[in-house]
């Protein structure tokens, strides 16, 4: 595998970026890469971490825990496992017990995970395992393909359609809309934490087989592949000013970082969010682009 650009950046200056890539080149036949974007804090204040945040914190020792258990372990099973437990045991070593925070300020990520392994005929396995909306591009000399798990955004939506009907010069809307929004999005982090089944990373590491998001794909073409946060991705399914094909391609002859202050400027262009309905002005983003021989 070779990584031939990557990027990521905080949605502001005031913050540190909560998006994250990472990549393990297990052996001479496997290679693994995987993006992780962080789910905004809605918590009153940071737990563990009072100067990186919480969320930061939380996406960074993932991302750390992904590439030790990659080396040790063959199955993503057995790598997910261990990463979410090993992440949930130093969170409560530092808050005493999970109890005493608030569950919808439990720390939360969205991640996308791909393995790639050559095989003896010369063909390459391809596993990926998506959980949250992160996306991932993939090409080949004869096609390419994009893979996006279903976002379950109907919470999202609801919220940013009540939003929509407030007053807009009414005396204290800010603080009404802000409310609101809070209010929403802590009931969304409570549910998601509450799943049988996880649809996220968090601290639930059950079930973790039973994934509904996990494919496996042969191919026999060198594959390039493009793995990125929402925040990136806003680019082609918020903004529809490129395709998931364009996109890619774009990223190979451009680079992500250029893409990035394109991005800036349509985000800074529409700070209202009325022409791009949305639930924040920017957001954090996170890219990783590569090739598998």
């Amino acid at each position: 595998m070779k990584i031939l650009d990557h990027f990521s950046e905080s949605e502001s200056k005031t913050k540190n970026n909560e998006d994250v890539i990472g990549f393990s080149e297990i052996d001479e036949n496997t290679s693994a890469v995987w993006v992780i974007d962080g789910g905004s804090s809605v918590a009153d204040k940071n737990y563990i971490d009072s100067e990186n945040g919480d969320i930061n914190w939380f996406a960074n020792s993932i991302s750390r825990k992904l590439r030790a258990y990659s080396q040790i372990h063959k199955n993503y099973v057995d790598v997910l496992q261990n990463t979410i437990d090993d992440v949930k045991s130093e969170y409560v070593n530092c808050v005493g017990s999970l109890q005493n925070v608030p569950k919808y300020a439990w720390p939360i990520a969205a991640m996308t995970w791909v393995k790639f392994t050559k095989m003896n005929n010369g063909s390459q396995l391809v596993e990926q395992i998506d959980l949250g909306d992160c996306s991932s591009i993939f090409r080949s000399d004869n096609s390419v393909w994009q893979i996006r798990p279903p976002a379950e955004n109907l919470v999202e939506n609801a919220i940013r359609s009540k939003i929509a009907s407030m007053p807009k010069k009414k005396s204290g809307n800010d603080d009404e809309k802000r409310n609101t929004l809070i209010d929403g999005l802590r009931a969304r982090r409570e549910e998601q934490h509450s799943f049988e089944t996880p649809t996220i990373i968090g601290f639930n590491s059950k079930n973790i087989n039973k994934i509904p998001y996990r494919r496996k794909i042969i191919h026999t073409d060198k594959i390039e592949f493009l793995l990125c946060s929402d925040g990136f991705f806003r680019l082609v399914d918020l903004f529809k000013k490129y395709s998931a094909h364009e996109l890619i391609e774009k990223v190979s002859k451009i680079g992500s970082e250029k893409l990035v202050r394109e991005l800036r400027n349509i985000e800074m262009d529409d700070k209202d969010c009325h022409t791009y309905p949305r639930l924040k002005i920017s957001d954090d983003v996170a890219v990783i682009f590569g090739v598998m021989n």
